[in-house]
């Protein structure tokens, strides 16, 4: 299957840079990632219009991917709703969009068989992970699913157009307003599938339809290096107006005709140029966690608080970095339990049983049970393993923890033996 090349290319990882400008970012960074995929850009661009005039489509919709754990009920990533008019909607967070991004990246196109065959087939990566109730009624299995990971390369994947938002001549907020959480109850235990006896109305379709075309065309999105790794006066390179508005105006001269069409079809109107500061100088380097970790710690408590307070809720749901915050965390979680540890004890012991402890752990491989050099973990070691995996697994991402070993500095036995705990998964 085509995507499985896609899935299996070998995507450059950030390297150290600088610039003085956004011109110059946009000339170092952006601009080679439209114009050496040019033709693939074209070809996907025609296959994603046909895709859409098909009568019994699959749409993805990206709502309902974060609340706060006791909320876990609410969140709908991977749910599939099937609609009288034989459309289909899957609720997805943004790691959705990296296997599409990929395809441009590795100069692989696909076409509209491509995409009906991975839509209607049963292993699909629709979020960065999922939770034990998500697990319950998701359709779709990621284990086997093919995944890009551009994260775990230092890439930040930018949206030019807001995937949730500004859709032209509707309200703020249409998406929520017009797509209501649907109670879990709707889905059906055995098949996953929630059946709903109503077809999409045209307000409904348009809206699906320029919603999936923002999330996944190769015009609408391009790589940054992720604000972690950044040094410049603002707040995310991804999201700066500057930068967007200037993006525009380099793909409405290199694309015109296809930019054209994406914009009527994705319902976008043209990014303006505000009147706020000019970036100056930007900066990156190669991602180093141990010297993020405080910075990192800090970004979660302050999102977990946003959370608990509901202060924040909108933009929370709609904040294209969320799973990039989420990468983070789930390597602190990593560091926390250990790469070799993880691979060796924790991994296949939350496999038998995800509830485990301390004493589960110890019985299962009794004297094994130690540090590389053969000594003993403390109580207070073995309980932080124990904790750190819980969250690993709580959040379904068990095997993202693996991909992270595989490309980690960490020596060769303990990569082999997450390699192979990928392969066999």
């Amino acid at each position: 299957m085509i995507f499985k090349k896609i899935a299996d290319f070998s995507f450059d990882a950030v390297l150290k840079g600088s610039v003085n400008n956004v011109d110059d970012f946009i000339e170092q960074v952006v601009k080679k990632q439209f114009i050496e995929h040019k033709e693939v850009i074209k070809s996907i661009h025609k296959e994603l219009v046909n895709y859409i005039k098909q009568d019994n489509a699959t749409y993805f919709l990206r709502l309902y991917g974060s609340f706060s754990k006791d909320k876990y009920n609410y969140l709908r990533r991977g749910f599939l709703s099937k609609y009288k008019c034989n459309n289909r909607l899957v609720f997805c967070d943004n790691t959705f969009s990296m296997l599409f991004a990929g395809a441009k990246l590795s100069n692989i196109p696909y076409t509209v068989e491509d995409l009906n065959t991975l839509f209607r087939g049963s292993s699909l990566i629709c979020s960065f992970g999922f939770t034990s109730s998500e697990k319950e009624l998701c359709y779709y299995n990621r284990e086997e699913a093919y995944r890009v990971n551009l994260n775990g390369r230092g890439w930040y994947l930018a949206h030019l157009n807001a995937v949730g938002k500004d859709y032209v001549n509707e309200p703020k907020g249409v998406l929520k307003d017009t797509f209501i959480n649907p109670d879990r109850n709707q889905w059906n235990e055995k098949t996953r599938i929630r059946e709903v006896e109503e077809e999409l109305s045209p307000k409904e379709l348009k809206l699906l339809q320029a919603h999936f075309l923002r999330l996944i065309h190769p015009l609408n999105s391009f790589l940054v290096p992720k604000r972690t790794q950044l040094e410049y006066i603002g707040n995310n390179i991804g999201e700066e107006n500057e930068l967007l508005f200037k993006v525009q105006e380099f793909i409405k001269q290199e694309f015109k005709e296809e930019y054209v069409e994406f914009c009527k079809l994705a319902l976008v109107e043209e990014i303006s140029l505000n009147n706020q500061k000019r970036i100056e100088e930007i900066k990156w380097k190669k991602s180093d966690f141990s010297k993020r970790k405080k910075v990192v710690k800090e970004q979660i408590n302050l999102i977990l608080k946003e959370i608990e307070e509901e202060k924040s809720k909108d933009k929370l749901e709609n904040m294209d970095d969320i799973n990039d915050l989420r990468s983070e965390i789930l390597k602190e979680k990593l560091s926390t339990v250990g790469k070799r540890t993880y691979v060796f004890y924790m991994f296949n012991l939350f496999k038998q049983n995800s509830k485990a402890g301390c004493e589960d752990a110890e019985q299962m491989y009794g004297e094994k049970y130690t540090q590389k050099n053969g000594s003993i973990f403390k109580t207070s070691s073995k309980q932080a393993h124990i904790s750190a995996t819980t969250w690993i697994f709580e959040n379904g991402l068990e095997y993202e923890a693996l991909e992270l070993v595989v490309q980690s500095k960490t020596d060769k036995e303990t990569k082999e033996k997450a390699l192979e705990l990928l392969t066999n998964k």
